[in-house]
């Protein structure tokens, strides 16, 4: 094999390698969201929390649930996390386990939409932009260190108690004021057992 013939190789390996490294460059940018076009009109920092219920049920009885919202960045995150929805296990015991679920936009899982004063949210709870929920917020930018909530809704959230038996979705309504509520059952503390015992 003479100088030539090996210089030609060396070229073909180069660009095969460049190939395959443009194609994945190409693709990784496929998969990953652009959270700037999944977040559009907001110029500056939110920062929202909300105590919502179940609609109609006014004494908080099936459930506590509480809504952060922050978006900045060109990102946004919502968190829910969910009190006092109390249920018996084998021995009648009524307790409730907390839950936390996050939806963030440079997951993929989030789209924040701002228009004047109201803040709409599309929140999917299934991969590949599946299941969406939605959010609507009118905000009160009168005081830039602290927004108001003047008002919110949020529909389409898939009660995940009963799911996948059961498509069940559930409306989120806010509480009126600020409350104080004794939760209507323990919290279920799991832990480990050692030398088995509890």
């Amino acid at each position: 094999m003479n100088v030539i013939q090996m210089f030609k190789i060396s070229l073909a390996i180069i660009f095969v390698n460049l190939a395959v490294l443009s194609y994945s460059g190409l693709a990784l940018a496929k998969l990953q969201p652009n959270s700037k076009t999944s977040i559009k009109g907001i110029n500056t920092p939110i920062q929202i929390q909300i105590a919502t219920s179940i609609l109609d049920d006014n004494k908080l009885e099936r459930g506590i649930y509480l809504f952060n919202i922050h978006c900045a960045l060109d990102s946004c995150s919502l968190e829910r996390i969910s009190l006092n929805e109390c249920a018996k296990d084998k021995e009648g015991k009524s307790s409730f386990s907390p839950s936390v679920y996050t939806w963030t936009s440079w997951a993929g899982f989030l789209e924040a939409t701002l228009s004047g004063n109201i803040l709409e949210l599309v929140v999917f709870q299934g991969t590949h932009h599946q299941s969406p929920a939605r959010m609507i917020l009118n905000l009160d930018f009168s005081d830039a260190h602290s927004i108001q909530l003047k008002s919110f809704k949020a529909t389409g959230f898939i009660d995940f108690r009963k799911w996948p038996e059961k498509d069940l979705r559930i409306e989120y309504t806010p509480l009126r004021g600020n409350q104080f509520k004794q939760l209507d059952c323990p919290v279920f503390l799991p832990g480990i057992t050692l030398n088995g015992s509890e």
